[in-house]
């Protein structure tokens, strides 16, 4: 039992230890510029500069297609009106209230968050994937410790050495050369359809959010309408 807490004592002694040799996010940043070069500090930036256009994609559809519809609700608000006999903006005879604030039913938000999401998503999914699939390739490269046979080719340390690649066949171990060249090489292997490969699992995660996120957005609009309507009264 001794023994058994004794290494235990030493193995947290070795996990403290190696937390406090870790870098911190200015000395992983002093490392990579001094390595790498300062400009590495922004490799990628310009494949997630594209992605913003998922987020301006969404709220811009859906904004379009609230205004219409609240466009086709007030003309038939005031369609309403105008055959009951009451003014543009005024008040009824009686003493009823005046027009009400026009808001998207919750099934309504719900639907549009999830169709504006949707078109957003399938627009820019190739992005998305082709990002993924260049830090993929880049972590495969870093991490594959290869040693050459008698082929010529690099095959890994332990394992059989690999045949030469027939005349048809294309080594797919190379680095991409950006966005385009990984878009390219896919659209050559599968198609269109390789370009939105496992976009299902992604548009049931993203659409079921976006649609919440609207439905909330929209009764909270609802009900601050109300509380304002309700003291100005």
């Amino acid at each position: 039992q001794q023994q058994q807490q004794q290494q235990q004592q030493q193995q947290v002694v070795v996990a403290q230890v190696q937390v406090q040799l870790q870098p911190n996010l200015w000395e992983m940043m002093h490392q990579i510029a001094k390595k790498e070069g300062v400009l590495q500090l922004w490799h990628g930036t310009w494949s997630s500069l594209l992605l913003v256009s998922n987020p301006a994609i969404q709220y811009f559809l859906y904004e379009q297609i609230r205004v219409w519809v609240l466009g086709i609700k007030n003309d038939r608000q005031l369609r309403r009106r105008r055959r009951l006999g009451r003014g543009v903006g005024g008040r009824e005879a009686d003493g009823g209230s005046g027009p009400s604030l026009l808001q998207l039913t919750a099934m309504e938000a719900f639907a549009f968050g999830a169709l504006s999401k949707t078109v957003a998503t399938v627009v820019t999914y190739p992005l998305q994937l082709a990002q993924v699939l260049i830090r993929l390739r880049n972590n495969e490269l870093k991490n594959n410790t290869a040693v050459p046979d008698r082929s010529g080719r690099m095959s890994k340390e332990g394992e059989q050495p690999q045949p030469r690649p027939s005349p048809g066949e294309t080594n797919d171990t190379k680095e991409y050369n950006g966005m385009v060249d990984c878009l390219y090489q896919q659209y050559t292997r599968g198609g269109y359809r390789s370009l939105f490969q496992g976009m299902n699992s992604k548009l049931l995660q993203t659409v079921l959010s976006a649609a919440f996120t609207f439905l909330t957005y929209e009764q909270t609009l609802a009900l601050v309408g109300k509380v304002i309507e309700s003291n100005s009264a």
